[in-house]
């Protein structure tokens, strides 16, 4: 699993990625500020990475900034 931390003004949102092994697909999730927790699946890495990008560049448009490298956290990714 990878995290990383944006903030804006004095607020924190979250992104974290990860592979469910169980379910087979990509797992993106958002911690916005208010308290919402956006949860999508992806079923292929093209369609997980395009969803990155665009979220990427939404929250760079509403004046978020990355607060620091990400997070890798070993559970949550891909076993071989």
């Amino acid at each position: 699993m990878m995290v990383w931390f944006f903030s804006r003004d004095t607020t924190e949102l979250r992104v974290e990625t990860r592979y469910d092994n169980g379910a087979a697909e990509y797992v993106l999730i958002v911690h916005w500020p208010d308290g919402r927790r956006q949860t999508e699946h992806f079923s292929t890495l093209a369609d997980f990475r395009e969803r990155i990008v665009e979220l990427q560049h939404t929250i760079e448009v509403e004046g978020w900034w990355s607060s620091g490298s990400p997070q890798i956290l070993r559970d949550g990714w891909r076993i071989a």
